[in-house]
Order: structure tokens, then sequence, then C-alpha cells
């Protein structure tokens, strides 16, 4: 029932899931039930008017055609390279509404062919990704529902098909954590046991080499507990 409720209530816009401290009464409180604070972002749920006014946000409620242009073009400059299906199957919008949105922000995004489908994305990507040199090539742990495989509907980009099954078993819509390093999927990950012996443990599609096996230690080690 809770769960529910909140879910209405962030429907409704009473509130919304934010991050911060709850310093200024506006945000979730980071005093944990031992009465010490958190280290890290808090995240919870914050009154939505009041957050907005303490941080300065003022709302703003466009046209429908105003509001699909912007959200496509927020999702194919986070998501890009991206199809515009991608965007119709992540936000279920008719192509009606979605046409006309592509017109109106194509010109400021740039357009890739590939296997013969047009890709959009920020034109900065590349060199973004320049930018960020070795780091882009580390070993990452996902979450279970991460938009690196949700936000596609073709998700070859990151996994082989025949691992796919590996990563949601059963096709029963429940995705496993996973373990990716240079842009491929390599593994699916979990954690055993709790406090001082919690520890990862990982199910490789293939062998992992050394320099792989390291990078999942190092990563597991900055995981949040």
């Amino acid at each position: 029932r809770g769960y529910h409720l909140l879910y209405l209530f962030v429907v409704d816009g009473l509130v919304s899931q934010v991050d911060g401290t709850g310093d200024d009464d506006t945000g979730p409180d980071d005093t944990g039930p031992d009465g010490t604070r958190s280290a890290g972002p808090v995240h919870g749920f914050a009154h939505h008017g009041r957050w907005l006014a303490a941080h300065g946000v003022v709302p703003r409620t466009p046209p429908r055609e105003q509001a699909v242009a912007e959200w496509l073009e927020r999702f194919l400059r986070s998501h890009g390279p991206a199809r515009v299906e991608d965007f119709r199957r992540w936000t279920g919008l008719p192509l009606r509404d979605v046409r006309p949105a592509l017109e109106a922000v194509s010109g400021g995004l740039e357009a890739v062919s590939f296997d013969g489908a047009t890709h959009w994305m920020d034109p900065a990507a590349p060199d973004r990704l320049a930018a960020a040199g070795r780091s882009a090539d580390s070993v990452l742990l996902l979450p279970g529902f991460d938009e690196y495989l949700l936000g596609y509907g073709d998700r070859s980009h990151a996994v082989d098909p025949d691992h796919a099954g590996l990563i949601v078993p059963g096709n029963n819509g429940v995705f496993r954590r996973t373990v990716v390093h240079r842009s491929r999927v390599i593994a699916t990950w979990r954690t055993v046991g709790s406090g001082g012996r919690r520890r990862i443990e990982t199910a490789p599609f293939a062998t992992l080499s050394g320099r792989q096996s390291t990078g999942i230690a190092r990563a597991f080690r900055r995981h949040p507990t």
C-alpha cells in the first residue's frame, strides 16, 4: 500500500525523488537511526513545490509539442547514438507526436547511419569521450535496470544476443546486475555476505582477463555498501 501511495504522490506532482540532505527542510534527512550523518549523497523524496522553490527552480508548463521535442532531445543527447524508435519504445508515444518533435530538434543533433538505420546523438559526444581518456574503458558495475540496456530496443551495442538470456533469465523482465568493460557486458554480478564479509560474486560470459578481474575488484571497493 505504501509503495502505491508513494507512486500516486509522485504522479500527482506532490512529491519528487531527489538527492541531497535535509538541512534546509526540503529534502531527505541524512541522519541515520543511530544519529550519525551520511557521508555521501542522500536519496529520497521531498515535497515537490518546496524543493523546487528552495533550489530556485521555476516550474514550466510548455505546450505538448514543445514538451515532447524537449524530451526527445534530452533522450537522444543522453542515450545517443540512439534511434527515434528507441525513444518511442521508451516513452510509448505515438509517431504523430515524435515526427514533428524530431523535425524541431534534429538541427542541433548529429545523424549517424549504422546498419541502414539513422542514429542521433549530441555532436559533442565524441569530444567528451576523448576527454574521458582511459577512464572510458574502465570496468563498471551497473545495477540491474540500468538505462545502458533498458534505454534501447536493440541491445547488440552492449551485449551479444547469445548472452541476453543470461541477463534476463527466462525473459521474465527482471534484469540482473551487469559488469561492463569497454562498452560490452562481460558478466553479471551480485553481492554475497554482509558487513565486513560482504563480497562480490560474478558470472562471466567468458574467461576474464587479469585486467578485467582487477577492474572488478577495484570497482567493487568503490561501490556503496
